[in-house]
């Protein structure tokens, strides 16, 4: 836990995430095809693009605010 706190207060770059410990990590047979599908899914567009976060972030806040109802859903989600 302390590990998470001590990288929550780095600075956030597009490689941050590699200073978190591994939890849950697949084991790839072929080390060299799984840096090269890094290389290439790196050079990539984003999946999500900055003004779909901000409309994400104003969604939550009118959750927040009781305006709006947040139903999550997906493999990970509760089942009612």
């Amino acid at each position: 836990m302390a590990a998470m706190q001590k990288n929550h207060q780095n600075k956030w770059s597009t490689t941050s995430w590699r200073e978190y410990p591994i939890k849950q990590q697949p084991m790839y047979n072929d080390q060299g095809k799984f840096e090269e599908t890094l290389k290439e899914i790196s050079a990539m567009p984003p999946f999500v693009f900055a003004e779909e976060i901000d409309a994400l972030k104003e969604s939550i806040k009118k959750c927040q605010e009781g305006k709006m109802f947040l139903l999550q859903a997906g493999d990970c989600a509760e089942r009612f």
